[in-house]
């Protein structure tokens, strides 16, 4: 008789905690979706082909929420997150994985560095975990390796001996082969460095824009005239997404395509009714005017711990602006603003945080 009584009360027991993980389950969505992005991309020494990196998340989202996304992933569920390099070819547009990215980017579109000389590439992730690693490996993604644990935004030479690379606002060369690290020069703001050729180095630096001459042979600094770009002889991820349009799904049409999805006739006609409440100063817009682009809409300021630290903007739709020009009233960790700004296309932004902006007009919202 006992025996029967706990028969019963752990059968009971597991009837519940089923049921409950059942209801879990049922709360999310069955179709899965995609959101994936991309960071500037390095050509080859012979310019056929290009290497960058491409994050992806396929998630699941709430039933009753079909169109809710956040950073940490909730209310979502996360199904997979893949974080990797990959090279396309850009005469037979075949693409091929070569090399899985360790952590996690700071910001959207991900900010990673790559340089390509010879049979070698290098690369450093602007991570949010703060780490500041370089890596080698070969192009067919062997012989990996860590090259140094503190650096940032390496750069091959032309015969892939060495890479220069930053500390902050110092210049570094170790040898490919990890046998000498030397410091060279420091230069306040320092953005990036490049080789004009096996004895001398360009040192970019950040507001001001302008490019500086080292030798390595006299340590000689000089300024030049050189014109200032953003991209630097890498391609811009806008250009990889339209090169992998076909397949690409990017965030704007996931949440579309989410929001078109049937699952009952209630949540249609409640998505309908919101869609028609929402206001239109809280849509995310964006108009073509002389090459470059009004961004419109709200968003939050928000303080990013990074470099010494600034003020960002994060739009409704997750895009992370970079303003230029953002007066010291909307210095403040959370504020709600709405905002019309112009993309600075030509400017390359020393925090990798972001895309810079300049702000044309901006308020605060109650």
């Amino acid at each position: 008789m006992l025996d029967l009584k706990k028969f019963k009360i752990v059968f009971f027991c597991t009837l519940l905690l089923g049921l409950f993980l059942a209801g879990c389950m049922c709360r999310y969505v069955k179709e899965a979706s995609v959101w994936e992005d991309y960071s500037d991309g390095c050509y080859s020494p012979s310019k056929n082909k290009i290497v960058f990196a491409k994050y992806c998340w396929v998630y699941r989202s709430l039933a009753n929420e079909c169109d809710a996304y956040t950073k940490d992933c909730s209310p979502t569920k996360l199904v997979i997150r893949d974080f990797d390099l990959l090279i396309l070819d850009v005469e037979t547009n075949e693409l091929q994985k070569i090399s899985t990215i360790e952590g996690q980017p700071m910001g959207f579109p991900p900010t990673v560095y790559i340089s390509w000389q010879q049979d070698l590439i290098a690369y450093y992730l602007f991570s949010k975990e703060g780490t500041k690693n370089i890596y080698l490996f070969k192009p067919d993604g062997s012989s990996k390796r860590k090259l140094i644990s503190n650096g940032s935004n390496p750069e091959l030479s032309k015969d892939a001996k060495r890479v220069a690379y930053l500390k902050e606002d110092e210049v570094w060369i170790i040898d490919t082969n990890n046998t000498k690290n030397e410091y060279i020069t420091s230069l306040t703001k320092l953005a990036y460095v490049k080789w004009k050729d096996e004895n001398t180095l360009f040192l970019y630096t950040f507001k001001p824009y302008e490019i500086y001459e080292f030798n390595l042979t006299t340590s000689k600094l000089k300024k030049t005239n050189c014109p200032y770009l953003r991209h630097y002889g890498m391609i811009s991820h806008k250009e990889i997404k339209k090169m992998l349009a076909p397949t690409q799904i990017d965030y704007q049409q996931t949440r579309k395509k989410k929001n078109t999805n049937k699952t009952t006739n209630n949540l249609q006609e409640n998505k309908k009714t919101a869609l028609k409440e929402k206001p239109q100063k809280a849509m995310h817009i964006k108009k073509k005017k002389h090459e470059k682009e009004i961004v419109s809409g709200t968003g939050t300021v928000e303080y990013i711990n990074i470099e010494g630290g600034f003020y960002g903007i994060i739009a409704e739709d997750g895009t992370h602006y970079l303003p230029a020009n953002l007066n010291k009233e909307f210095h403040v960790d959370g504020l709600r603003i709405e905002f019309t700004a112009e993309t600075c296309e030509d400017t390359i932004s020393f925090y990798m945080w972001g895309i810079p902006v300049e702000i044309i007009e901006i308020n605060k919202l109650k």
